[in-house]
């Protein structure tokens, strides 16, 4: 699992830990009064030849604002995400969030498991 994001560029040298860049992004985002509706989903990219495949869970607003993500295997499964990451980055949504903060979690059928 990324714990880490690594900006590019002159900064490359400068490691931001996940959780706090979420609570930065969190607190720039209007709060809902019933609280958050989160989503889970994966998203593939291509940086020249390289496949880059996350993992995340963004809050719901008018779209969706990533608050956690990890990076996957290039090819596991077809892409997919296994149980287990889903709930460990999801222990890392709850916290940057809290657990009373959250109204609904929101996935694809894709992402159906026994937990």
């Amino acid at each position: 699992m990324a714990r880490f994001l690594r900006p590019t560029g002159a900064s490359k040298d400068f490691d931001l830990p996940v959780l706090d860049v979420g609570r930065l992004i969190l607190s720039l985002l209007p709060t809902p009064k019933n609280g958050f509706a989160l989503a889970v989903d994966r998203s593939l990219w291509q940086l020249g030849s390289t496949p880059i495949n996350l993992l995340f869970i963004g809050v719901v607003l008018e779209m969706c604002v990533p608050i956690v993500w990890c990076s996957l295997p290039k090819r596991s499964a077809g892409g997919c995400s296994s149980p287990s990451s889903r709930m460990r980055l999801l222990e890392r949504a709850l916290q940057v969030l809290g657990r009373r903060r959250v109204r609904v979690l929101l996935m694809d059928r894709e992402f159906g498991g026994r937990r």
